[in-house]
């Protein structure tokens, strides 16, 4: 049986690297050696328990973040990004997200089996989680952050972040599967507010971003984004606290506009217009790239399409930043965009000024001309050009490596 995983020490204070077992290597296992199905998932298990023990040493040692990309083989101890006090980090009300409060003993076990992500990473060291719910044919249908919470009466609690507009779909659709499990699912919309906190400017490299909190510590939760540490916080309060009683630095209050603009030049997707339910898949979406997607968890709804996509290895379309040259309000979304030959090459989503967000095919969308989108009519509204967002893994991917490499001749 060959060594699946092996840890690398570089220094104490720099980086710890832990090479996590492959899951196209255990596939291939699985396959060729039948016999060994049962020494492989316990290897698996045993990383994941690894990965667990240096994830709480680290932020023992460290009272750092740590960043755990689920889609690459690495789990990397970085530096953090600090500011002046001339630098004012940015406070955004999220009106537009909600809470769902999910409380019981059989809490973890029952969105183990519908989420795509692993509820065993969440931890106390690790409180926040990136998952999306998909439907039996692999569609997503929403896209969550997960919160875990101190317990209550010995019961596993849960807070599940959510788009407003769907929180109550979201909880019935989690009731039709909930057949006699010990659980509670409220919307508590009215106990808790939802705030980002970002960097001055927009990041463009991979240094997480350090919020300094008050002693008095109002906040109910206060992490790194978990799709993408370096875009920003994530504070929760009580509705009768803001974000000012958590801060411990200079900030200034922004609204949701920046927010969302922060979030289309990063490339970032949240919410239905992003994300149409039942209209896209999680790794078209990108959820592996932001942590969003486990496949060492086992089954969960719409799982098979999702492994046998990722096992295959093609993705051919993806969820990419576009700059739009031209009126932006001529734009709607599911628009189609053409490259210059009137081919078809994506479709487009939703957008912020002059950044937005649009499906695309890699090959026919990165380092051509620039792209137009069209109406019904098939008439010409605005160019819009692509980019491949800085924080893709571009090595784990075939197609987008050999774009880069193109473009880098």
């Amino acid at each position: 049986m060959p060594i699946l995983f092996s840890v690398i020490l570089l220094s104490e204070s720099k980086m710890i690297l832990v090479t996590r077992p492959s899951a196209r290597l255990c596939c291939a296992f699985r396959t060729q050696l039948p016999k060994t199905r049962h020494c492989v998932s316990r290897c698996c298990q045993t990383t994941t328990k690894l990965t667990s023990r240096i994830n709480s040493a680290l932020v023992r040692t460290h009272s750092a973040p740590l960043i755990d990309h689920g889609h690459q083989d690495l789990l990397c101890y970085r530096q953090t990004r600090h500011y002046s006090s001339g630098h004012s980090l940015l406070c955004c009300p999220l009106s537009n997200r909600t809470l769902v409060k999910i409380k019981g003993r059989d809490s973890s076990n029952f969105l183990q089996g519908l989420i795509t992500n692993d509820m065993r990473l969440l931890t106390t060291q690790q409180p926040a989680m990136y998952t999306m719910m998909l439907n039996v044919q692999g569609r997503v249908l929403y896209d969550m952050i997960i919160y875990v919470l101190p317990p209550e009466d010995e019961e596993s609690v849960f807070l599940m972040e959510c788009d407003k507009q769907l929180a109550t779909e979201l909880v019935q659709t989690m009731n039709r599967y909930k057949i006699r499990k010990k659980i509670t699912m409220v919307i508590v919309e009215d106990e808790y507010k939802i705030w980002a906190v970002l960097p001055p400017d927009v990041v463009m490299d991979n240094k997480p971003l350090s919020v300094t909190l008050n002693k008095e510590k109002a906040a109910i939760i206060s992490v790194p984004d978990p799709r993408l540490p370096p875009f920003g916080h994530r504070v929760i309060t009580k509705q009768d606290h803001t974000v000012s009683d958590v801060l411990g630095g200079s900030h200034v209050m922004c609204d949701e506009k920046t927010y969302d603009k922060r979030r289309y030049i990063v490339g970032l997707s949240e919410g239905p217009l992003d994300l149409p339910p039942g209209n896209c898949t999680p790794l078209e979406s990108n959820a592996l790239f932001l942590n969003g997607v486990s496949f060492f968890k086992g089954c969960y709804i719409g799982q098979e399409l999702t492994a046998r996509t990722h096992h295959t290895g093609v993705i051919r379309k993806r969820l990419m930043p576009v700059i739009i040259h031209g009126d932006s309000t001529l734009l709607k979304p599911g628009m189609t965009i053409e490259n210059n030959k009137a081919k078809n090459c994506g479709k487009f989503r939703n957008s912020v000024d002059s950044n937005g967000l649009a499906l695309l095919r890699l090959q026919e969308a990165i380092g051509k001309d620039k792209l137009v989108a069209k109406n019904e009519a098939g008439e010409k509204t605005v160019d819009v050009e692509a980019s491949v967002p800085w924080w893709w893994p571009t090595d784990s991917d075939e197609i987008i490596k050999q774009i880069l490499t193109t473009l880098n001749k």
